[in-house]
Order: C-alpha cells, then sequence, then structure tokens
C-alpha cells in the first residue's frame, strides 16, 4: 500500500515537472521573438514612408538599425518556478531588446503559462485561464490572472509585473526627463523590454488557445503530448518561418481601421482577443454540425462562433473553410478520416498554417500600433526671439493621450543641423524649455533644425528656422596689415596684427564690439547695404573709418580701415587692409589689433 502511494506521489511530481516544460505560448525561445522581430520591421517601413500621420510627421524610426547599446537587465537564467530564474546585466540594440521581450515574457515558464489566457466571452474578472486540459494541471497555482492585465500591469492583479506596460511607459519617461547618458540608455533598455513583452500578450490574443480558455500543456510534444496532456495544434506547429511567410499579408481591412484608430493599447489587445476568439477553432473547440453534430471535447469550450454549419464545406480537401474580408479563404478545421472517409473534425497543420495567414498579419498589425501608443507624442519648436540678436528660444512640448495622460517636461539633449549638416555641439536643456544663445555660432541665412534622438527614434522640428541677423553679427577673427601712416611712431610698414572680436548689430544703426569676454567695449555707427558695410564714429580727437564686404557664404569680409588723430598739435592717420574669418586665422601674429590701441571712440 505504501508502494502504491509513493508511486503515486512520484507520479504527480514528475507530472508536474513535465508539464513545466511545456506550459507556454508558440514557443518562446524562437517563434515570440520572430512574431515581435517582424512587428518592428513593419512599424519602421509603416510610419517611415507609409503611413506619416500627424503624430509623428516629425519622427523617424530606426529601431532595426540603431547601433546604440542599452545596458539593463535581461533574463539569462530561465527557469519553471518563481525564484528560478535570473536576470543579469546585458547590453542589447533597440531591436534585440524588443525582442527579448518576446522570449523572456514565458519566464518562469509555469507561472506565465496560466497568466497568458484571456477569453473575451467571460465576464470581467473570470477572463482567465479556468480550463484543465488534464488532472495533474491542479497541482500547480492559477493565480485568476488574465492575460492582458498582466501584461499591461493596469489592474490590482497586473501591478506585480515588473515587465509589464505601465511599467515600460514609465521607463519611457524617465528616458526622456534624464540628462545622464548612461541612466537615459539604462531606462530606455527597460522600457523597450517591458515593450517586447506587451507585444507577446498581443500575439498570445492572436493565437486561438489563448483566447478560448483552452489549456494546452503537452509534456511529450505535439505527437505524444495527449498522454499527459492537450497539445493544441496552432501552438506546437508555429514556428519562426510561418511568421516570416505571413508578415506581410494584408491585415483585415476593419480590425486596421480599428487598430490604427485605438488610443489605447487595452482596446486593440482585446479586440484582437475577441477577433480571434469568435472566427478560429482550437483542436478541442469545435463545435456545431459537419457529418453529424460535434460538441467540443474541452468542457469548456462550446462558443458560439464560429460553428461547422455556418462555414464552406469543401469535399476534396475535406475541409471546414471560411472567407474572411481580407479576402483570404482559411481552413478553420478538416474532417477527414482513415480511406478519405469522414470523421470527428480537428485542427491539422495544413489547418493551423491556414489560420496562421489571417491571424499573423492582424497580429503584426495590432504590434505596429501598439508601438504607436507607446511612443510619448513630443513636438519641438525653435524660434528666434527677434531680427538682431542671436538669442533663440526652444520648446519640447509633450501632448498628452490615453497612454501618457501626464505631461512629460523632457531634459537632456539637443542636437542641431545647420544648413543640413549635423552640427557636433550639443545643448542640454531642462524641463522642456530654452532661451539664449545656441552653443555654436549661428549667422545669417542659416538654416538650423533642432533633435531630440533617442536610441529607435528620432524627433525633428517640423520647419528649419532661418536666421535672420545682419552678416556681421558674430565672432570673427581679424588680421589689420598697416599700409600707410604718417605717424613716426607708427610700426613699419607691412606689420601685421590679429585680434579676436565679437560683433553684435543693435537696433539703433550702432555695433558694438567686444572682445569674447565682453572687455574692450566700442560702440560705432554702422551703415549696410546687403553685405557691403561702413563702420565709422569719431570725438573730438579721433575717427574711425572702415568699408568693406562680407563674402557672399558670410564666412569672411575685407575691408580698408583708416584711423585718424591728434597728438599735441600734429594730426596723424594709419590706413590698413582689414579682413575678417569666422574661423581661426593660421598665421601666428603676435601683435594685437593696432586700432585697439589708437581708438577708443564711444562708449555709448
Amino acid at each position: 500500500m505504501k508502494i502504491k502511494n509513493i508511486l503515486i506521489v512520484m507520479l504527480g511530481f514528475s507530472t508536474y515537472f513535465a508539464l513545466q516544460l511545456v506550459l507556454r505560448g508558440y514557443e518562446h525561445t524562437e517563434s515570440h521573438p520572430s512574431i515581435n522581430k517582424a512587428i518592428i520591421e513593419k512599424f519602421n517601413n509603416y510610419y517611415n514612408y507609409d503611413a506619416k500621420i500627424e503624430k509623428f510627421k516629425n519622427y523617424s524610426f530606426n529601431f532595426s538599425t540603431d547601433m546604440t547599446k542599452l545596458t539593463g537587465l535581461a533574463l539569462t537564467n530561465p527557469g519553471y518556478i518563481e525564484g528560478s530564474t535570473t536576470n543579469s546585466e546585458a547590453s542589447k540594440y533597440v531591436d534585440e531588446w524588443i525582442e527579448h521581450g518576446g522570449y523572456s515574457a514565458d519566464e518562469p515558464e509555469l507561472q506565465a503559462a496560466v497568466r497568458h489566457f484571456y477569453d473575451p466571452t467571460k465576464a470581467e474578472g473570470s477572463r482567465h485561464l479556468t480550463n484543465r486540459g488534464t488532472y495533474w494541471e491542479g497541482v500547480y497555482p492559477n493565480p485568476r490572472t488574465d492575460a492582458i492585465e498582466w501584461a499591461l500591469g493596469d489592474t490590482y492583479k497586473g501591478e506585480s509585473n515588473i515587465w509589464s506596460m505601465r511599467i515600460g511607459k514609465a521607463s519611457m519617461i524617465l528616458a526622456l526627463t534624464e540628462k545622464d547618458t548612461n541612466k537615459r540608455k539604462e531606462h530606455l533598455a527597460s522600457a523597450y523590454r517591458c515593450l517586447g513583452e506587451t507585444l507577446h500578450n498581443t500575439a498570445d490574443m492572436g493565437c486561438p488557445p489563448h483566447t478560448r480558455n483552452d489549456s494546452h500543456a503537452a509534456p511529450l510534444g505535439y505527437s505524444g503530448g495527449w498522454i499527459l496532456g492537450s497539445p493544441d495544434p496552432y501552438e506546437e506547429l508555429f514556428n519562426p518561418s510561418v511568421t516570416e511567410s505571413n508578415k506581410d499579408n494584408i491585415p483585415d481591412p476593419n480590425l486596421e481601421s480599428y487598430f490604427n484608430s485605438s488610443q489605447t493599447v487595452r482596446s486593440i489587445n482585446q479586440r484582437l482577443a475577441q477577433f480571434t476568439n469568435s472566427n478560429f477553432f482550437t483542436n478541442e473547440t469545435i463545435n456545431g454540425n459537419g457529418l453529424e453534430s460535434y460538441t467540443s471535447i474541452n468542457k469548456d469550450g462550446k462558443y458560439a462562433a464560429p460553428l461547422l454549419q455556418n462555414l464552406e464545406y469543401l469535399p476534396e480537401s475535406f475541409s471546414f473553410v471560411k472567407k474572411f474580408p481580407s479576402g483570404r479563404e482559411v481552413i478553420l478545421a478538416r474532417d477527414q478520416s482513415y480511406f478519405r472517409f469522414r470523421g470527428y473534425p480537428y485542427v491539422d497543420k495544413k489547418a493551423a498554417h491556414s489560420q496562421a495567414t489571417e491571424l499573423v498579419p492582424n497580429i503584426i498589425h495590432a504590434g505596429v500600433n501598439v508601438m504607436r501608443l507607446f511612443i510619448p507624442h513630443l513636438e519641438i519648436e525653435m524660434k528666434k526671439t527677434d531680427e538682431i540678436s542671436d538669442t533663440v528660444e526652444i520648446n519640447v512640448k509633450h501632448n498628452t493621450d490615453s497612454e501618457y495622460p501626464n505631461s512629460v517636461l523632457y531634459a537632456g539633449p539637443i542636437y542641431f543641423k545647420v544648413n543640413n549638416k549635423m552640427h557636433d555641439s550639443v545643448l542640454i536643456i531642462e524641463k522642456g524649455k530654452f532661451k539664449g544663445v545656441l552653443p555654436f555660432q549661428i549667422k545669417n541665412n542659416d538654416m538650423i533644425s533642432a533633435m531630440i534622438i533617442m536610441p529607435g527614434f528620432r524627433i525633428s522640428t517640423e520647419k528649419e528656422l532661418r536666421i535672420k541677423m545682419n552678416p556681421l553679427w558674430g565672432v570673427w577673427y581679424i588680421k589689420e596689415v598697416l599700409d600707410d601712416s604718417n605717424d613716426p611712431a607708427a610700426p613699419k610698414k607691412g606689420t601685421v596684427f590679429s585680434g579676436t572680436k565679437f560683433y553684435q548689430v543693435l537696433s539703433n544703426g550702432y555695433v558694438k564690439i567686444t572682445n569674447l569676454d565682453g572687455s574692450g567695449l566700442m560702440q560705432l555707427k554702422i551703415d549696410n547695404s546687403g553685405l557691403s558695410f561702413t563702420i565709422s564714429g569719431s570725438n573730438s580727437t579721433q575717427s574711425y573709418s572702415q568699408s568693406g564686404s562680407v563674402s557672399s557664404d558670410q564666412e569672411k569680409w575685407t575691408a580698408q580701415t583708416s584711423s585718424n588723430y591728434k597728438s599735441g598739435t600734429n594730426d596723424y592717420y594709419r590706413k590698413y587692409s582689414s579682413s575678417g574669418s569666422r574661423k581661426p586665422l593660421s598665421s601666428k601674429v603676435k601683435n594685437n589689433l593696432d586700432t585697439d590701441e589708437i581708438f577708443s571712440l564711444g562708449n555709448k
């Protein structure tokens, strides 16, 4: 008697651990990552080229090609029960983190299995898995949590999921408000893994057994699983090649429209679950009138739709077929028995792969819209405060929505393009606002755009800002060559002088010329027409005149400069050939600008 009891206990435990090996959706190490990969690729193409929606009109996406490594916690040791898995620090690209989430969502395997069911026909609070495919499935605990609330983390039961959509959005907000580069990358690693795990749920909502309360443990695989379990053909026969061969199929037009207009991830996953539940059989939930009247094998599987009698039957292939709005004719079940007789209907490889032709494109398009809602809507505005200063304003605005109802104030780097070329200067802003001088010199007619660059996507100003300011405005590296003088104290002719000055053209008709540190202030009159200019000034003992022109690219100027001054009763002059460049002068000149020493007009 004792031996018999011991054998029963041993059988129970062995079955328990066998179940842990297979209680999972699709094959999570390959199939779910392949679906996430297809969603990423479709998202990049859809919103970069095919569907430039208002939200993303200033976005560009490179989830598949971004070469930025993000360091975060990845599942490095899979396991079956809570406490048996390990998360360790790892570095991955953006798409790798999202694909990794497709894998890690099914760990630990036993707990993940019972949390990944959502039956839309049941009342709220009862949509979790209740079906037991085998007696032994009662050995492990059922948390009575449905798949969507677990993936989104938006209910009391789901909030303990640390890789939920809720945590992912919080991590994205932290990344957008973190100035430290390394910390920002850590937050993004978390955000993208959470996105990947949410997309795993989207894929499950396009998998019939996950939406039909059909437990499908298969400890010995598809061919022998019936001994201890009830394997589902669709799950067991799905592999990455099925994703690849169906990823470019058009989605159901009604679902496509619904997903494109959805404002919440929950509504997308719920709608996909409803579609899957009401249109597809699992092997153990086939109902209706075929050769005879059939009731589902699964005692919990009596669903109102589909029903065999409402499908087209093709006798030559023993197939029950449904034509979908997408135009595809899908085999939902077959009933060929021995010697080409009809028998109890079933889902086989042919039917499972036919179902995938309809389900995979709808999963992918649903996933594309989950990603659409996961990316916050930011806009960058840049403007000049006036036409005579180099002060600009930058505002990063967050447009709130159902997924991000609270305003996000961006903090971090702003990058720039100047005349369609990336500039190497970066501006760090806080609370989404900046007013001041850019960290690089700007000049008249420059075309400038500002960008937020995040691994996976970038946001640009809608329009380039054309700089309107006097062509002389800015920093100039100046060289003077003494051409002539009647002053015996003057250096010899040909002496070269150099200096660096900052020119600011004022609204009162004056130009303010200073050293870069603001010292040595001179304010002189300026007259200019287009690129030509005349700068002049005088007092009782001195006068100064400089006439020249700025080059068409506004990178250089040349001028003739004349300085007149009195010393005692004598009148003297000095004349120079002057030139300016926005780039440092290559010649090494020790003499400071001569005119600085002899001219100190008009400190207005």
